[in-house]
This record gives C-alpha cells, structure tokens and sequence, in this order.
C-alpha cells in the first residue's frame, strides 16, 4: 500500500514537471479580453462574432455599406483589435472569422499565414459544418459543404481578398485617426 502511494507521489509529482517545463518551453498566447475593448469595440467585436453575411465593398443595388463592414471599421480602430480579430478566427461564426481575418490583413500583422491555416482548420476542414454566406455587389454566395467552402475561400483569396483589404487599408490611413468620426453600431431589435 505504502509503495502504491509513493509510486503515485513520484507520477503526480513527474506530471506536474512535464506542465512546468511545457508552459516554459511552449508559453500560452496572451488571451483576448473582451473589457479591453471601449463600448463600440464591444459592440462591434460582439456583431462580428455572430454575423452571418461575410460582405465587404458595397452590396445589394444601392451599394450600401454592410453592418459587418461597419463593424469592422470601428473595430480595427481599437488598440487591441488584433487580439480581438484572432478571436474572431476562434470563436466566431465562419463570416465572423473571415472579417477576423480580413482584419488582420488590413492591419499588416505578420500573423496572417498562421491565423489563415487556423481559420481553414476551424471552419473549413468539416469539423464545423455551418453555412458560409457571402455577398459582393448584388451577387449572393452561399455554400455548406467543406469542398465549396475551400472553394470560394480560395476564390476569395486570390482574385479579392487581397486587393480589397489593401485599398481599405490605403483608404483608412490617407483619411487618418483626427480626421474621422467614429462609426456606431446600430441597434438590433
């Protein structure tokens, strides 16, 4: 009985070494505080993590400006706004992490190769089976499977992605932070 419990001793005491050495050798990211972020930024941070339409540039007739979009906007306006976008990549729905995403690569961050495996492990491998919708102009795009998922998130890599979040970002700095007025999310009923 005796030699029972020092062998659990000797285990518990081996285990507890390995979660030292792993944090020491493998240190966790700095996490995401929501509270970080000022009202606006909760508001926006809160819209883009339960969005359902990935739409950036003008949409529909008119060409209005999408309230992801919007939301985007006063997002990436916040001091943390990077670790909030890789939230979104996280914990947010499969348009809630492409604007994470789409964020990510108006702001330059060198993180944007590793967050973009990240987002096709989490919402576009299959594990996560849950609609991709998405809107340019007038044209409506909406996918399930993980095959037409890849497929328009390629698409969207290569022929749009790139060449929209570089002329948001060209158009956010010529505008500058003194010279804009803060965009507010508007109310859900």
């Amino acid at each position: 009985m005796i030699d029972m419990l020092v062998r659990t001793g000797k285990l518990i005491s081996l285990l507890m070494t390995m979660v030292v050495i792993a944090n020491t050798v493998f240190p966790q990211q700095s996490t995401f505080e929501r509270s970080a972020l000022t009202v606006n930024g909760q508001r926006a941070f809160d819209e883009l993590r339960g969005i359902k339409l990935f739409a950036v540039g003008g949409i529909g007739y008119g060409g209005e400006t999408s309230q992801g979009e919007l939301a985007l906007d006063v997002l990436i306006e916040e001091k943390s706004s990077a670790k909030a976008f890789k939230e979104l990549i996280r914990d947010g729905t499969t348009e809630g992490a492409m604007y994470g995403l789409f964020g990510l690569r108006m702001l330059g961050c060198d993180c944007f190769n590793k967050e973009f495996t990240k987002l096709k492990a989490i919402h576009f491998s299959g594990a996560k089976v849950q609609k991709f919708t998405f809107q340019s102009g007038c044209a409506l795009m909406q996918t399930e499977s993980p095959k037409d998922k890849t497929f328009l998130l390629n698409w969207l890599m290569e022929k749009w992605f790139e060449k929209i979040a570089a002329f948001k970002e060209r158009d956010r700095k010529q505008k500058g932070q003194e010279n804009r007025l803060p965009r507010v999310i508007k109310d859900r009923p």
